[in-house]
């Protein structure tokens, strides 16, 4: 009871800190970049996207203009909106089912109240998260240790700042794979429904499908995920073949280096720091060339891996969803909420059968994750400027996109020797 009280204690106070910031983010006004100090959110100066970037909402304020597209018959990829109703955002990327539903919802009340009650949404997602992990989590000690970081989670506030979609759908990610390893018909329904809308909001959890093909249940979920992408989507863009180029271009096709700088926290652009001070301007040229084979080759030998092993729907799906954020070009620090999540979710594996000292590595990389960058201490803080990079020391410029970097990568390696251990947990 005494470790009990404690955990229950700690967790408070917690909470009572995870709440204060929530307050202030939901409270800044809109263009944040040129309201006074005192108006800014307490995270204002430890995130690149918070400065340099259109904020408070750029993320979400995307959905609210392609709902407004759609509301007037136009193409939601579309960035013009005349006349102008939706504050500054960023271009959308998503399925055109997002604009048709989320979209056409979050139109019906000013911008700044639709971001306020997704902001609520997903506090009702992280609680939701924290519940399964308390249940699941078996000592007292290792519920503080995860839960703890969760909701302080630099990255999370930052995404609520964004008002993002990544925290969503790796929650709903989990959660999918989760129900799907248990055995009763409810949870088969819960879980390809959680597994579904994921990959109806952000098309990138469909990498987990390999985790669930070798299982009767995890078979059914993707088989009806699929066909609900296809039956929603095809239709659409088949009568509207100038949104299928823009949304394939968008999430698959870009060929550009666009997207490499001070904002991107990936592997892929840790290594594309070193070939441009390393090879210079060639090297640039041909990297986009390994950056295509670096992400087939750590994307297949995870699946392949997956496959042959045949682990738990969780770890193999987590895994693969690992392998993705380690392998994609255009990881930004955003991402790493969803990181956060899947390393909290890929613990309750690695503290069932066999514990082993991996799952002390993976709980240093949910740390590390959830912790700010040193950003506020690298840059300048103008939100005039873009790209801050060139006032960086080299040293800051490698450091802060691998305060994420390594630890994904990390998670996605140790998780790889978690599939290996895990051979065929699950009957059918």
């Amino acid at each position: 009871m005494t470790n009990r009280r404690i955990a229950l204690t700690t967790l408070a106070l917690v909470v009572a800190v995870h709440v204060a910031i929530v307050i202030s983010i939901a409270r800044q006004p809109l263009h944040v970049r040129t309201a006074p100090p005192a108006e800014r959110a307490v995270i204002f100066p430890l995130h690149h996207d918070t400065v340099h970037r259109a904020g408070p909402a750029g993320d979400f304020f995307a959905i609210y203009h392609a709902g407004i597209k759609v509301s007037r018959g136009e193409s939601p990829y579309d960035n013009k909106e005349t006349p102008r109703v939706t504050p500054e955002f960023f271009p959308f990327r998503y399925l055109p089912v997002v604009a048709q539903t989320v979209g056409a919802a979050v139109i019906t009340v000013p911008p700044q109240t639709a971001h306020r009650a997704w902001i609520v949404v997903l506090e009702l997602l992280l609680l939701v998260a924290a519940g399964l992990l308390w249940r699941e989590l078996r000592s007292d000690e290792w519920r503080v240790a995860v839960i703890a970081p969760l909701l302080l989670a630099s990255p999370y506030f930052l995404e609520l700042h964004m008002g993002q979609f990544t925290f969503a759908t790796s929650v709903l990610l989990a959660m999918g794979l989760l129900f799907l390893d248990r055995g009763s018909k409810k949870s088969l329904a819960g879980g390809t429904l959680a597994f579904a809308v994921a990959v109806l909001l952000k098309v990138f959890p469909l990498v987990a499908g390999a985790a669930l093909l070798r299982y009767r249940r995890g078979f059914i979920a993707g088989a009806i995920t699929a066909a609900l992408v296809v039956a929603i989507s095809l239709p659409y863009f088949l009568g509207h073949e100038a949104d299928w180029r823009s949304f394939a271009k968008t999430n698959f096709g870009d060929t550009k280096t666009e997207g490499f700088h001070g904002g991107n926290y990936g592997f892929l652009y840790v290594l594309f720091l070193f070939a441009k001070d390393t090879g210079g301007h060639p090297a640039v040229l041909k990297f986009l060339e390994f950056a295509a084979i670096w992400q087939i080759a750590i994307l297949g030998v995870t699946a392949a891996l997956v496959l042959w092993r045949k682990p738990t729907m969780l770890t193999g799906g987590l895994v693969l969803a690992f392998a993705h954020m380690s392998s994609y070009k255009h990881v930004w620090e955003h991402h790493a909420s969803g990181a956060v999540v899947l390393a909290a979710f890929l613990l309750i594996r690695m503290n069932q059968d066999r514990p082993w000292w991996g799952r002390w590595v993976v709980l240093g990389c949910l740390l590390i994750l959830a912790l700010p960058t040193p950003f506020y201490f690298v840059d300048a803080l103008d939100p005039r400027v873009y790209d801050p990079t060139n006032s960086w020391s080299k040293l800051g410029r490698y450091l802060l996109p691998m305060c994420k970097a390594i630890p994904m990568l990390v998670c996605w390696m140790i998780g790889c020797v978690q599939v290996f251990r895990e051979r065929g947990r699950l009957a059918t």
